[in-house]
């Protein structure tokens, strides 16, 4: 109760309750935070809150000196938020930027027929590999292409020349740093060419 007195010396007393905001939370219903390709600093951290008392501010600490809800250009890493609400309440939370295992794939068949369709063979892989070989073998296991270039494809030839249509088999190595693993992979399979 609140007891007031006016300037004739009347008094009342009235009921009256503080209210307290909910508990200010970090959002984890809101959190984006997805693995990035090893070795780069493309990585995204968004975060939200809950209760206290709008507005927020968001102070990113560690690895970055960020403000704001999205922390961009990460690297993999810890990574500290600080959310301060409109009262001055603030929590922390704790993150983690992790890297993932590329998928290195292959297709089954390939034509390469100039059409700008299916015209090369090699790895298809969504993110640049430090370490990486791919070779080509014909029906008599004779190497007929090589190369240490991810992006670099096979195009069908061997010594400017169309090899015929048939089965040919490759194998491709590649080596990354992942979370602060090495990760080494050998593929091997069979490809058809069709022309």
């Amino acid at each position: 109760n609140v007891e007031v007195t006016d300037e004739n010396g009347c008094v009342a007393n009235l009921p009256f309750t503080i209210g307290s905001p909910e508990l200010l939370l970090p959002d984890l219903d809101a959190l984006i935070n997805l693995p990035i390709c090893p070795g780069t600093s493309d990585g995204e951290i968004n975060v939200d809150a809950l209760g206290g008392v709008p507005n927020y501010q968001f102070f990113w600490e560690l690895n970055t000196s960020q403000t704001g809800k999205l922390a961009t250009g990460l690297s993999a890493g810890h990574y500290r938020v600080r959310i301060v609400d409109a009262n001055g309440c603030e929590v922390s939370l704790d993150l983690e930027v992790t890297e993932f295992v590329p998928r290195v794939s292959f297709a089954t068949a390939f034509t390469p027929n100039g059409d700008g369709e299916n015209d090369v063979f090699g790895a298809v892989v969504g993110c640049q590999l430090p370490e990486y070989s791919f070779k080509m073998f014909n029906k008599w296991g004779e190497m007929i292409f090589y190369t240490e270039d991810q992006n670099e494809m096979w195009d069908g030839t061997y010594k400017d020349e169309d090899v015929p249509s048939g089965g040919y088999s490759y194998t491709a190595f590649y080596r990354v740093l992942v979370n602060d693993t090495v990760i080494d992979e050998s593929v091997s399979g069979m490809i058809r060419l069709f022309r």
